[in-house]
């Protein structure tokens, strides 16, 4: 069995342990293996104004409300609320049923889509990572803000996190820890060390950038439109990172997530990747307007990554393979030439090309004085020139080379 067969498999794994699991246990649906989507069980996505009209349809009572987490968006003015749905209901026929009505009192009712930050319909890494050496360490680096600049949602990261970027963790939650190993099969899951990773990118674009962490991705890649928006919603750092995503009923913007995105403070800037489906449909969190889409390009090159996304709603094209980064220890499986980890990792996927572009509008603001991060983000796509016609957005090249330099090496 080749590479990509072996990791194809992996991740296919992953997922059918996901789908095996209820709605108590982090469960997955699926609904078209290839063009579908994913959802969780037991769950729908509610505005306040069609809670009532889920009451009157379902007229049951074990339809109840996830109090903990709706306190939580009601704190943050995110018109949001999870509702626990029997599993005896049809969750999808319900919400068809119930959305023409939410819309007409001017309310919503959605699934809870699920996103993930890899697997094999894409939304992370196009590959699995391979053993890179240990970067130089960045010496003595004051930090740029005593203030959290970026925020970083994902898997979360070790306990005690890599070195490379440590002292720069201003906000590492005890609950925001990556497991690395969540199966207990001994080895890493198809995920694990992915925030690791991009903490280390966002330090070899801008040293001493000052991290918020949190953690909404599981160490196999799952996650949802329900926990990344709470993180979204709960962040306080002016730039976030989003290197996760998926697709959705009919196209549609998850709901969650756009209520998140409708409350925070618009002078905050949100960066997503773009996905590695190789197509055009529109990726979430990425596609929405609001949002800055990243893409991927090998920088040895210079031609765009055959599994990136792309489309008119891509906004900007970033290196995005054989980056070279912080990572965690371990075995990736049971192969007897299976690598073993040891804090590093060569990495390709539009995952790692959107923390580039949001680490080096985190820098930018970090040195403005009085500016918001949205005003020099504006400035920054400038300097990029004019958005081309070719789908992939305009071309961001880093100062600092993050591309693996010695690629003999198998990556």
């Amino acid at each position: 069995m080749n590479e990509s067969e072996y990791w194809k498999n992996r991740r296919k794994q992953a997922l059918a342990r996901a789908l095996a699991r209820g709605p108590e246990g982090g469960g997955v649906s699926q609904v078209d293996a290839d063009e579908g989507y994913l959802y969780r069980p037991g769950q729908l996505l509610l505005g306040r104004g069609a809670v009532d009209e889920l009451r009157s349809e379902t007229q049951s009572s074990r339809v109840r409300p996830v109090e903990s987490l709706n306190a939580r968006f009601e704190d943050r003015g995110v018109d949001l609320q999870a509702w626990s749905i029997p599993s005896d209901v049809r969750l999808t026929a319900l919400q068809r049923t119930l959305a023409p009505r939410a819309e007409a009192v001017g309310s919503h009712v959605a699934l809870n889509h699920v996103f993930a930050g890899e697997w094999v319909y894409q939304g992370g890494p196009a590959t699995e990572p391979h053993l890179a050496p240990e970067l130089p360490a960045p010496g003595r680096i004051d930090l740029t803000s005593s203030e959290p600049v970026l925020a970083v949602l994902d898997t979360g990261v070790t306990d005690p996190a890599h070195p490379y970027f440590a002292d720069a963790l201003l906000d590492e939650m005890a609950d925001d820890v990556d497991v690395l190993d969540e199966d207990h099969n001994r080895y890493l899951d198809t995920e694990a060390g992915h925030g690791t990773f991009i903490c280390g990118l966002a330090q070899r674009v801008a040293p001493g950038l000052a991290l918020e962490q949190r953690k909404v991705l599981t160490p196999n890649g799952f996650g949802d439109d329900l926990s990344v928006a709470l993180g979204v919603a709960e962040t306080t750092a002016p730039v976030i990172n989003l290197s996760l995503g998926g697709y959705t009923r009919d196209n549609r913007r998850p709901r969650a997530l756009r209520a998140a995105l409708a409350a925070l403070d618009p002078s905050r800037v949100v960066v997503a990747a773009a996905g590695n489906n190789g197509h055009s449909r529109r990726f979430w969190p990425a596609a929405f307007h609001e949002v800055i889409a990243v893409a991927a390009y090998d920088s040895a090159n210079g031609r765009t990554a055959d599994f990136s996304n792309y489309g008119p709603w891509v906004d900007v094209c970033a290196p995005g393979v054989s980056l070279h980064s912080s990572f965690v220890d371990g075995r990736r499986g049971d192969a007897s030439d299976d690598p073993t980890f040891s804090g590093w990792a060569a990495w390709s996927g539009t995952s790692f090309a959107a923390p580039l572009v949001a680490a080096e509008i985190a820098r930018r603001v970090a040195a403005a004085s009085g500016r918001s991060a949205q005003e020099v983000a504006d400035e920054f796509l400038g300097e990029l020139g004019d958005l081309p016609d070719d789908g992939y957005g305009r071309r961001y090249e880093p100062e600092t080379n993050v591309r693996l330099a010695d690629v003999s090496s198998g990556v």
